[in-house]
């Protein structure tokens, strides 16, 4: 949504552009945090790019909310809950029940 607002109204309004901005900038810099923790305390590998991987949860998001809005009813797709955990020992994943 955010996109498409921005794309819309950018052109007319610069104001809503930075506004925008600073919100995917904030968002990023949120996602971004997380990932560092998770990386420090062992939950994801220390390989993982932090930012890179901000952006492409981000944009993962994104396809979300638009998969969303572009259903009927409103209701979220099942296949983008979240479809995984840590497995107890911290080895890999397990699906989530449904």
């Amino acid at each position: 949504m955010m996109a498409n607002s921005v794309a819309a109204l950018s052109a007319q309004d610069e104001d809503m552009r930075t506004r925008a901005c600073r919100l995917y900038s904030e968002t990023l810099t949120l996602f971004t945090r997380r990932i560092i923790e998770a990386r420090d305390s062992g939950e994801i590998d220390e390989d993982i790019d932090p930012e890179s991987t901000a952006r492409a949860l981000i944009a993962v998001r994104q396809g979300i909310e638009f998969l969303t809005r572009s259903r009927d009813d409103g209701r979220p797709h099942r296949r983008t809950r979240p479809v995984s955990k840590r497995n107890r020992d911290g080895q890999g994943f397990e699906p989530l029940p449904s």
